[in-house]
């Protein structure tokens, strides 16, 4: 098991963050999901993957991730929804945002896009799942505007990481999403790989971030392609059943 972190997050005080992979010598038994594996070995998983991080594997709070543009707000009545046994989420959506301490936000990809949110000074934190039709819901845009309505937190203020993900060569599609996305954000020079009908969800959302007022400097975008690199858990490249990736974040007491 492997966990990656954002250069940018990791200046945000009391922030806890990262996505939490099978790595060189990983394999089923890092699998995160209880879609993808017994009880027993995913709770083994997330409970190392946490201590990683220094935080409670039975907290992790989840949405039941439906491909939507669903932003929930997270309290304390939510603490650990879907921790133990994949049940019980906090509601349907695919982001939420918090600014109550030590609740440790999570999400499960093996493709989809993981995007990071925070505050600079370490009071709002969020997570989005962005899927192909999360993106095409402008999901991103949804959340940083949610952070402006909920608590108060301009675009300005917010620093993201777009995390490992498909990357814009391998993410190939039929005809008609290829041409829904290019009515929608053809504009985006480097979100399209023509030769292969290939998309780039991570140029795309970088993008909806910028037009919803989050900083160019505020976003680090990871390089990785969970498809490419075989350390990833990737639904394109290996199927369904294959298991999934972890993404947690948490605000700290400042």
């Amino acid at each position: 098991m492997e966990l990656l972190r954002s250069i940018l997050l990791d200046k945000i005080p009391g922030l806890k963050h990262g996505f939490f992979y099978p790595g060189s010598n990983g394999g089923r038994q890092d699998n995160f999901s209880f879609k993808n594996g017994s009880t027993e070995n995913v709770l083994k998983a997330r409970e190392r993957a946490c201590g990683l991080l220094g935080i409670q594997h039975e907290n992790l709070t989840h949405v039941y991730q439906e491909h939507g543009a669903t932003v929930w707000n997270i309290g304390d009545n939510h603490l650990g929804a879907g921790a133990m046994n994949g049940e019980g989420q906090a509601g349907r959506g695919d982001a939420m945002i918090t600014q109550t301490p030590e609740i440790p936000l999570a999400i499960l990809t093996a493709d989809c896009l993981p995007i990071f949110f925070a505050q600079g000074s370490g009071q709002a934190v969020g997570l989005t799942h962005a899927g192909w039709r999360g993106t095409m819901a402008d999901i991103a845009s949804r959340t940083v505007e949610r952070f402006a309505q909920d608590y108060g937190v301009e675009p300005g203020e917010l620093f993201v990481w777009i995390g490992p993900g498909i990357c814009g060569e391998c993410f190939e599609v039929g005809e008609d999403v290829w041409q829904a996305f290019r009515e929608a954000w053809g504009n985006v020079a480097k979100g399209f790989h023509p030769q292969r009908r290939a998309i780039d969800l991570k140029a795309i959302n970088r993008h909806q971030l910028v037009l919803a007022g989050v900083k160019e400097e505020n976003i680090e975008t990871a390089p990785h392609c969970t498809m490419c690199d075989r350390r990833f858990f990737s639904f394109r490249r290996d199927g369904p059943g294959i298991g999934h990736n972890l993404a947690a974040i948490q605000r700290g007491r400042l």
